[in-house]
């Protein structure tokens, strides 16, 4: 007869912490990953229908000059963007006399009626900074509250601020009030 030796068919504390540990190492690199991506496809929201607001922007100049409204195409630059698309985003909070209540959600739309401007809070802003590091008020940009506002403007003004012609359909524009690199 064979005589057996016994083996221990369970794992150890120790080779169950080392598995443990290598797993939470996993887990934190994958979750990272996973915000960093999350924080991507914010950026290419928020540029997606920002796009979407300058075309509605750009039919609406167009349809005002081929109307015979020409002079009607100075307004665009104090009438709320959302106006100009079939239906607003779903992120979309409304028009505010300044800024809504802090406790709203972040990665929301809003339109500040007192400033004209279209306002995007930042949710995710671990890659976002304004070229200055300084938010719209001047103020040092924090973490967490980033809000980034744009504007129509007249883009050939912009560059030649003495211009006084009544702004042509393919020269108005959404741009942000305060320059920015996000990743």
């Amino acid at each position: 007869m064979r005589n057996f030796k016994r083996t221990q068919l369970g794992v150890s504390s120790y080779e169950f912490s080392v598995a443990l540990m290598v797993v939470s190492v996993g887990c934190v690199f994958f979750l990272s990953g996973l915000v960093y991506v999350q924080e991507q496809a914010e950026k290419t929201a928020l540029e997606q229908m920002r796009a979407a607001f300058e075309k509605g922007l750009q039919l609406e100049a167009a349809h005002r000059m081929a109307s015979g409204q020409e002079m009607d195409i100075a307004a665009l630059f104090k009438e709320n963007p959302v106006r100009w698309l079939q239906h607003p985003p779903s992120n979309y909070l409304g028009e505010y006399q300044g800024s809504p209540p802090k406790i709203t959600l972040r990665a929301n739309w809003y339109y500040d009626v007192v400033r004209h401007e279209l306002v995007y809070r930042i949710n995710l802003d671990d890659h976002f900074r304004f070229k200055n590091g300084r938010d719209m008020s001047g103020a040092v940009a924090k973490r967490g509250t980033q809000e980034i506002r744009f504007s129509v403007v007249d883009k050939l003004a912009l560059q030649n601020p003495q211009l006084k012609q009544h702004p042509a359909a393919g020269r108005v524009s959404l741009e942000p009030m305060n320059e920015y690199a996000w990743f």
